[in-house]
């Protein structure tokens, strides 16, 4: 760290920055550009990705209303909502055609409050690589402009990531060439996706399939479900759904409970590259049922990445303000830097190495599974092993972040303003 002892004003400003925080980053010992470059994974671009980023962040909107924190639900709700809006047609705008810019824009614009997370990031993957080509045709480009806004309703109140035993019923009829789909039990009601509450239009419903030319269940598929009416957003004829209430954290998700009662859809939005039923209650095989299990690695392995950046920018806070905070006095008389404490180092550094660890290490199995995927026979040979790693890194990111989190934020940890007020209850 910088040794120097503050012999001015610690507020004072030069040029818009504060001169403690131009001191350390004059002194850093290795080459900014290319560390830039290298966490991005783009040589070359990130200085228009970086340009564009620094845009979303100064945007007026920021300026226009209130804190999250000051707002009741239906306020964070209005106003998350608008900027995911904006943050889309800026995108838009801008020409950031790249999923991965897309993302990261989304991310900054709405500084972690992206209404259609789950969509982006989860479901226009499944509808992609799920999807046979006529429903790619017809439903994913509407789901890439956001005519279409889904979410994955996988989750039950008796069950989750054991999807052998989900309850909630996709019945072929015949007569009509349609499913008939049903959450008949209590523990069947969909509980916990992202969106769904007040957002999302369309699912993708994962459901035991049932035909009448089988005497047992067809296995665990995924289908299109319409929820909503695209004009008035009121939900269908056989459709119960709401928000589940305030949680601890991450009030943007817009989690939400979702019950069937007798709700058609058409036998075309199975989707159905891996199986089918045809117009006489058929059912054929048409690929590993296993594969259904990519789009949930897929989110899992990004969970990673929005973890390890969050931390980031909690860790970005708390060493900024180290640099900026000064405390107990020098031999001479004057405030000392706190980041110049061992014991602030200490909690810090350790801190800050983690941010890269995790993010080096979703860039690896990102890039494997993206290797594994473009070919199905070894994608299910390393089935398990993603599972483990997604699985783990994603609960292991999660559960640091929230300590290194509070280790770095002293008493500050209490204050609702710095986003942990579900901690109270450990």
């Amino acid at each position: 760290m910088v040794e120097h002892y503050h012999t001015k004003p610690h507020y004072q400003i030069t040029d818009t920055k504060n001169v403690n925080l131009l001191n350390e980053r004059e002194a850093a010992t290795f080459n900014v550009e290319e560390m830039t470059q290298f966490m991005f994974g783009e040589p070359g671009n990130y200085f228009e990705i970086n340009t564009r980023l620094r845009w979303a962040v100064s945007h007026t909107i920021h300026r226009t209303h209130l804190p999250l924190e000051y707002l009741d639900a239906d306020e964070h709700y209005s106003v998350t909502l608008r900027r995911s809006l904006l943050a889309i047609q800026e995108a838009d705008r801008l020409n950031i055609t790249n999923n991965k810019h897309r993302l990261w824009f989304f991310h900054v614009f709405t500084n972690s409050h992206f209404l259609f997370y789950v969509h982006t990031s989860m479901c226009l993957y499944a509808l992609e690589t799920l999807g046979n080509e006529e429903q790619i045709q017809q439903f994913l480009p509407l789901a890439q402009s956001f005519r279409i806004i889904t979410t994955y309703a996988q989750t039950e109140l008796g069950h989750g990531t054991d999807l052998r035993r989900l309850e909630t019923e996709a019945v072929f009829d015949r007569m009509t060439d349609s499913f008939v789909l049903n959450t008949p039990t209590l523990t069947s009601t969909k509980f916990w996706p992202g969106a769904l509450g007040r957002t999302a239009n369309y699912i993708l419903l994962m459901a035991q399939l049932y035909t009448p030319n089988r005497d047992h269940p067809c296995g665990l598929q995924m289908f299109l479900v319409q929820i909503r009416d695209l004009n008035t957003h009121e939900p269908l004829p056989g459709v119960e759904l709401g928000e589940i209430s305030t949680r601890f954290a991450h009030a943007a998700g817009d989690n939400g409970y979702l019950r069937l009662s007798n709700l058609r859809i058409p036998r075309t939005q199975m989707l159905m590259k891996l199986a089918q039923v045809d117009e006489q209650g058929n059912f054929h095989h048409r690929g590993d049922a296993r594969l259904l299990y990519s789009a949930m690695i897929h989110m899992r392995i990004h969970l990673c990445y929005t973890f390890a950046v969050s931390l980031a920018q909690a860790v970005t806070i708390a060493i900024r303000y180290s640099a900026v905070r000064f405390q107990g006095q020098s031999p001479n008389g004057s405030e000392i830097q706190i980041l110049n404490y061992l014991l602030q180092q200490d909690k810090l550094v350790p801190c800050l190495s983690t941010v890269y660890a995790f993010l080096i290490a979703f860039m690896k199995l990102d890039t494997y599974f993206n290797k594994l995927k473009t070919n199905d026979t070894v994608f299910l040979d390393q089935l398990p092993e993603l599972h483990a790693l997604s699985s783990g890194l994603k609960a292991y990111t999660s559960s640091v972040g929230e300590r290194f989190a509070q280790s770095v934020s002293w008493g500050l940890w209490w204050s609702w303003f710095l986003g942990s007020e579900w901690n109270s209850g450990n």
